[in-house]
């Protein structure tokens, strides 16, 4: 096991904050090691800036996310999802779902990256940074008094987990089995825990990665216990190997057939007709692994373009800005090319220069940028940006500015 110490998450938060000393290529070779790491916090808010304890709270209690958003455990077995629903339509009943908190069962809200932004940013420059072919994430809140929601288990992600609030005892087991796949999770439960390697509690502010198969459990302690956590999906060989096929048997009616020879045969056409999976075949198949890499974790959902339709027309030369999500784009000869949530948006390249000083500034604004814009292009460029869910106003600072200039008004 790594254990490091982390220096505070800065505000816009990102992998490199996150991480800390750890850092993207630490958390490499942790995963492909397969060995658990935990990275000390030292202060309990570090995480606020990725997902507050409050937030959790209004996304549950406000019954946003309806039953079928809410998975309600203990012990590893599910309540029903028409338990959390109410009768008259089916939405959540949150009075039944706090009397089952109360009870001793754990919350786990899944996707919670479709419900915040900054969760879905994160998940966004994750995705990115490490070539993730997916990135989910759930927030699991259990009650106080050593309850547990799933019994031991190992999973097919490699899983950040980010303790928000309270305090949660992890034991970890040797991993019975190396990268594993759905199919591994017929694996009786009995021999999933083996050995235990590591017994730890996490505190606010601590990360603990743990490896795709590393078979886990996790229990509150004396207080309520609120964590994140964030899941790298891989994009596996087999996968690759799978796709060769399916475009292979598109143009080859050989490759679709039924077989029926005997046992005795069976090998030999089998090697035969994958000899028939040809370089075309290998190659479509590589552009789309590469595309879906690409893509990342943009597949959440596109947060942010419906409050920034407002926000746009709002905006003006003077607007406080901050990016809501991590700015990434590809540069096509005299185009840039941003993409999030599958679509895309070309600029010209000369406004590179604009987009450098937003990614690298805690709040901006318009006529602060720099490059060859003038004061109308930086307007409309940010205007542009804010509609397709990239920028939004920052809203404390516009306060203040509001507010100064209302006094100023007044003293005149």
């Amino acid at each position: 096991m790594t254990a490091l110490d982390a220096t505070p998450l800065a505000r816009r938060s990102g992998v490199d904050e996150l991480l800390g000393a750890l850092g993207s290529a630490g958390l490499r070779r942790a995963l492909a090691s397969g060995q658990h790491a935990v990275l000390r916090g030292g202060r309990s808010d570090r995480f606020d800036a990725v997902l507050d304890p409050a937030a959790v709270d209004r996304i549950v209690t406000s019954g946003a996310i309806g039953p079928a958003g809410l998975r309600v455990i203990r012990d590893g077995q599910r309540v029903p999802a028409e338990r959390l629903a109410l009768r008259d339509g089916g939405g959540l009943d949150v009075d039944a779902v706090l009397a089952l908190y109360a009870a001793g069962h754990t919350l786990v809200v899944e996707r919670i990256d479709r419900f915040d932004g900054r969760v879905q940013a994160l998940c966004e420059e994750l995705g990115a940074r490490l070539r993730a072919a997916d990135v989910l994430a759930h927030a699991y809140v259990t009650p106080p008094g050593g309850h547990r929601g799933l019994a031991p288990h190992f999973d097919e992600d490699d899983v950040l987990v980010l303790q928000l609030a309270g305090t949660k005892r992890w034991t970890l087991y040797e991993a019975q089995v190396r990268a594993p796949r759905s199919a591994h999770r017929a694996v009786d439960a009995a021999h999933r825990a083996g050995r235990v390697v590591d017994e730890l509690v996490l505190a606010p502010g601590d990360l603990l990665v743990v490896p795709r198969g590393v078979v886990h459990a996790a229990s509150s302690e004396g207080s309520a216990s609120i964590h994140l956590t964030i899941g790298l999906l891989p994009l596996c060989w087999v996968d690759l190997c799978k796709a060769a096929v399916s475009l292979a048997a598109r143009g080859d009616v050989a490759l679709r057939r039924g077989f029926g020879a005997d046992a005795g045969e069976l090998a030999a056409l089998a090697r035969a007709q994958l000899a028939r999976v040809g370089r075309d075949a290998v190659v479509a198949a590589c552009r789309q692994a590469r595309a879906r890499l690409a893509r990342g974790a943009a597949q959440p959902g596109e947060i942010g373009r419906l409050l920034g339709l407002g926000d746009a027309v709002e905006l003006g030369p003077t607007t406080p800005l901050r990016a809501r999500a991590q700015l990434d784009w590809q540069r096509c000869d005299d185009r840039v090319v941003l993409s999030r949530g599958g679509r895309r948006l070309e600029l010209p390249a000369h406004v590179e220069v604009q987009l450098v000083a937003m990614r690298a500034a805690v709040r901006f604004t318009p006529a602060g940028l720099p490059g060859p814009l003038d004061a109308a292009g930086r307007v409309t460029l940010c205007r542009r940006l804010a509609r397709e869910g990239y920028l939004e106003i920052e809203r404390e600072a516009a306060g203040r500015m509001a507010g100064r200039t209302a006094r100023r008004c007044a003293d005149d």
